[in-house]
């Protein structure tokens, strides 16, 4: 029980992290390869994304082996936090995904700028 909630506990640090790192994208420089910066920060936070997948999906499978033999209220509270990781996860690789896209979009039309503009 205690090692599959501190798994949850950390995995949910961890993703408390990540979203941080997918909010703070805010203003980025118009110049190319200063948004290319950005993108190659983005490719980084995306392996990590990446790597924890399988680890979601471990952790996921440790819950639900849990639940079958713990009492009552530790299946659903652990159910909970699972729940709550997978959505939030979730979200964070979309809202990743929709940033990334953005990034790229927007560097593809400064180049296109300072290629006129040069």
């Amino acid at each position: 029980s205690l090692s599959v909630q501190d798994g949850l506990d950390e995995m949910l640090d961890w993703l408390g992290d990540v979203e941080k790192k997918v909010e703070e994208q805010g203003l980025v420089p118009l110049n190319s390869s200063a948004i290319q910066d950005v993108i190659s920060a983005n490719a980084i936070l995306e392996q990590d994304i990446a790597n924890r997948q399988g680890s979601i999906s471990a952790m996921k499978e440790k819950v639900i082996k849990f639940i079958e033999t713990a009492d009552p209220s530790d299946a659903s509270s652990l159910q909970a936090k699972m729940d709550v990781l997978s959505s939030r996860f979730s979200d964070a690789c979309n809202k990743h995904k929709e940033n990334l896209g953005k990034l790229q979009d927007l560097k593809s039309k400064v180049e296109l700028f300072e290629n006129v503009s040069e």
